[in-house]
């Protein structure tokens, strides 16, 4: 059975997969453009970012409500509180302890805000070279773009908005640029650095 979990990461491989081959010869040539030389780690990055980008889309956009989801549920509001999420950790941590704490909904979701960032911060640094303050301000940029397509059903697209805008979302996300931009040597040491290459 494919869960709220399984499914985006099926729908990445496979589309991410169809978008990698899609883009394969322009890939080759702007590699061989760019640094001269063709290399599989950095081919191998293309399809990662390919992946990762399907990804982090399925993960945050989807599924997409249709007028009857819009009617039948409630609209979920906004937090415009920052580090609201803190607060609500720490509360859950006084009641029912740091075991139970690590495996609750109030503190994965949290954790997987940062995660899902992480790769974002590590290949813009990696693979495409960018400086750290531009990936930071990237990822930053790319978060609030999303929040505000979950807080206006994809602005006006969809029949109703179906997420929580979260400003915490931003900065857990930004946050997970930060770790991935400082990581990337370690996290991507397979892929050739860019800017060693270009």
């Amino acid at each position: 059975m494919i869960d709220a979990w399984t499914q985006p990461a099926i729908v990445a491989v496979l589309l991410g997969g169809v978008g990698f081959v899609a883009l394969f010869v322009p890939i080759l040539v702007w590699e061989s453009r760019r640094h001269g030389q063709i290399r599989v780690d950095r081919v191998i990055g293309a399809a990662m970012v390919a992946v990762f980008a399907v990804a982090l889309l399925a993960y945050t956009l989807l599924p997409f409500p249709d007028k009857e989801w819009c009617s039948t549920h409630r609209l979920p509001g906004r937090n415009l509180d920052p580090l609201e999420v803190v607060r609500d950790n720490l509360d859950y941590l006084r009641e029912h302890g740091a075991r139970r704490l690590l495996r609750s909904f109030v503190f994965l979701q949290a954790a997987l805000n940062v995660l899902l960032f992480v790769p974002f911060g590590a290949l813009a640094r990696r693979y495409f070279g960018i400086r750290a303050g531009w990936t930071i301000l990237l990822g930053f940029a790319t978060s609030v773009l999303i929040e505000a397509a979950q807080g206006t059903g994809a602005f006006g697209l969809l029949p109703c908005r179906y997420r929580v805008a979260d400003i915490d979302d931003v900065i857990l996300n930004t946050l997970g640029t930060v770790i991935g931009a400082v990581a990337a040597p370690l996290l991507l040491f397979f892929v050739t650095d860019a800017r060693a290459t270009a």
